[in-house]
């Protein structure tokens, strides 16, 4: 159990190269936690609801088909 957390710390070092999305334009933090923050470019319309539901910024950096962890979409914010 113990070798499982260091292997996915080491990862997580490994990916630093990659943008984080809190610095990108497309971020919405959450004021719950930084895990529910989502992302306005990535998002689906509920028709039945009448309101466009974003996607979480985890579902987007894990998905090759959206931002993937490169963050191909990510654009630098404004200071």
């Amino acid at each position: 159990m113990r070798i499982k957390y260091i292997f996915s710390t080491i990862q997580l070092i490994s990916n630093t190269s990659y943008p984080s999305c809190v610095n990108c334009k497309h971020y919405i933090p959450s004021v719950l936690s930084d895990s529910l923050s989502k992302c306005k470019l990535f998002g689906y319309n509920d028709k039945t609801l009448g309101v466009i539901t974003n996607h979480y910024t985890n579902t987007c950096r894990k998905s090759s088909n959206m931002c993937g962890k490169e963050g191909y979409y990510f654009i630098q914010k404004k200071i």
